[in-house]
C-alpha cells in the first residue's frame, strides 16, 4: 500500500501556486566552501593582588608581635580548613574538551544536572565511517551557551565540548552533516562536515559548522543572509535541506545549491504551520529521492508533506487522524527497511500526560500506534525530543542495522539516551553533558 493510500491519513492537496524548483540532483554543487577554523584561546583570569594590611606599619612593636602571632595561627587554621574543603571540590577550570566513558545510570536524586538547562532545546546528527559510527548531541545551558557531547563507537567514549557559542534562550537547534566527497572531485577527501543551525537574539538563523580540524567550529555563510524567522518557530534540517517558518508562520525552504549565487536557494513551501508547532524533515525513501516534512497545522493536526528531491515539488499532504497536543515536541527518524526502497519511520511526541508516545510504520500495512514504552518513563514535562537519522545521499542508502536508531530527551533534568532495536526500546543511559 502506498503512503497516499494509507488508511491512517486523509489525503490533503496543497493550494495552487506551489513553486517548483527546477533543480536536478546532478546540478548540486561540485565545490564546498572551505573555512579556516580557529579555536579560541583560553583566557586565564588572575586573582586580584592581596591587599597589604596597614596595621603592619604601626610604630609599636607589640602591635607587630600580635599581628605576627595572629597571622601564624590563621595560616595554620586556614591550611587545615582549606585542605578539608578542597579535598572534595571540583576543578573550576575544566578543559573545553573532556573524554568520559559510557553513559551513566539514571540519577536517583533530584539535584539538577550541571551543564544543561531544564527542557533544553536538543539536536542530534550522526554518520557511519566503515564499521564505526559517530554521534553529536547538542544542548543549551542556563547561561544560553551551546555545548555538545560527541560519541565515537570505535572507542565507546563520549567527549564533551562546552560553550562553543551562545544562542537565543530556548533557541530551536537543528543539526545535520555531509561528506566532502559528495561535492569534491578528489575521491580521497572523505571528511565529514557538521552543519548546525540556531537563532540569535534577533531571531536570525545562524549557521555553525565543523570539519575534522576543529572541535569548536565557526559561523558559516548562511549567517550573512540575516534571515528573520518567527519568534516561536522550530528549525529542522537534513542535508541539503533546511525548513523553517517566517514571522507569519509560513514554511520556507533553504537548499544548499551552488547553481545559484551564494549557494543557498530559498523558496516558500506554500503551507502555514502553527506557531511553535512540531517541525521535522527526514527521508521517506532511500537515497533521499523523497523527503517528508512533518509539521503541525494551525489546527494542531500533524501533517506529512512529501517532497520529490529531483523535481523539488511538494506533492500531497497526509493528515494524521491521531491527536497530537498543540505545540507538541515532536521527533521523527527514518531507518532502512530490508528489501525495500521505502524507509521505516518513527514519530515520537509527548502527550498531555507527559508520556512520550510512538507512532511508526515498518511495513506496507501503514502506521501503527500510538504506543509508549518503559524506556520513556520519567520524561520531564515539556522536554524536547530529538532522534537520529543516519547520513544518506544519492549513492549512499541508510543501513538497515539498528545500532544508530537513538533518541534523546530529558528525564529528571538529565539527558537520557534510548535505542530502538526494531521491536522495542531500551535505555542506554544518560549522556555525559558536563566536563
Amino acid at each position: 500500500m502506498s503512503k497516499s493510500q494509507d488508511p491512517y491519513k486523509e489525503v490533503v492537496y496543497p493550494a495552487e501556486g506551489l513553486e517548483v524548483a527546477d533543480v536536478q540532483h546532478n546540478e548540486l554543487p561540485q565545490v564546498v566552501e572551505q573555512y579556516a577554523y580557529y579555536a579560541p584561546e583560553k583566557e586565564i583570569v588572575q586573582p586580584p593582588p592581596a591587599r597589604r594590611n596597614p596595621f603592619l606599619h604601626g610604630r609599636r612593636l607589640w602591635i607587630l608581635v600580635i599581628v605576627v602571632v595572629l597571622v601564624i595561627v590563621g595560616a595554620v587554621l586556614g591550611g587545615v580548613l582549606g585542605t578539608t574543603l578542597n579535598h572534595g571540590s571540583n576543578n573550576s577550570h575544566a578543559q573545553s574538551a573532556t573524554t568520559t566513558g559510557t553513559p551513566t545510570a539514571a540519577p536517583t536524586g533530584t539535584s539538577k544536572p550541571i551543564g544543561i538547562r531544564q527542557n533544553s532545546p536538543l539536536a542530534v546528527t550522526g554518520w557511519r565511517t566503515g564499521g564505526n559510527f559517530s554521534i553529536r548531541v547538542y544542548f543549551q545551558n542556563d547561561d544560553n551557551f551551546l555545548s555538545y557531547s560527541a560519541y565515537e563507537s570505535g572507542t565507546g567514549n563520549w567527549t564533551q565540548i562546552s560553550n562553543f557559542t551562545t544562542a537565543k534562550p530556548g533557541s530551536p537547534l537543528a543539526a545535520t552533516n555531509f561528506n566532502h566527497s559528495f561535492y569534491s572531485s578528489d575521491p580521497s577527501d572523505t571528511t565529514y562536515q557538521i552543519e548546525f543551525f540556531y537563532l540569535d537574539n534577533n531571531n536570525h538563523i545562524v549557521e555553525w559548522n565543523w570539519d575534522n580540524t576543529t572541535v569548536t567550529g565557526r559561523s558559516g555563510s548562511l549567517t550573512e543572509n540575516t534571515l528573520t524567522v518567527g519568534s516561536q518557530t522550530r528549525l529542522t534540517t537534513y542535508w541539503p535541506f533546511i525548513i523553517w517558518a517566517d514571522p507569519s508562520n509560513n514554511l520556507q525552504e533553504i537548499v544548499y545549491d551552488c547553481t545559484v549565487p551564494g549557494c543557498w536557494s530559498m523558496a516558500p513551501v506554500n503551507v502555514s504551520a502553527s506557531a511553535n508547532g512540531g517541525l521535522v524533515i527526514v527521508p521517506q525513501m532511500q537515497n533521499i529521492t523523497e523527503m517528508d516534512v512533518f509539521y503541525q497545522r494551525e489546527d494542531s493536526k500533524l501533517i506529512d508533506y512529501s517532497r520529490n528531491t529531483t523535481t523539488g515539488v511538494f506533492a500531497t499532504a497526509g493528515t494524521f487522524s491521531g491527536s497530537v497536543p498543540p505545540s507538541a515536541n515532536i521527533a521523527v527518524f527514518s531507518t532502512g527497511r530490508n528489501g525495500s526502497a521505502d524507509l521505516n519511520q518513527y514519530i515520537l511526541y509527548q502527550d498531555t500526560t507527559s508520556t512520550i508516545q510512538v507512532v511508526w510504520q515498518d511495513d506496507s500495512s501503514g502506521w501503527k500506534g500510538p504506543s509508549t514504552f518503559a524506556a520513556f518513563k520519567g520524561a520531564d514535562n515539556g522536554t524536547a525530543i530529538t532522534c537520529l537519522t543516519p547520513r544518506s545521499w544519492f549513492n549512499i542508502p541508510i543501513d538497515v542495522s539498528q545500532d544508530m536508531t537513538r533518541c534523546y530527551f530529558q528525564a529528571s533534568g538529565a539527558l537520557r539516551e534510548v535505542i530502538n532495536n526494531g521491536t522495542g526500546w531500551n535505555i542506554i543511559g544518560n549522556v555525559p553533558i558536563s566536563p
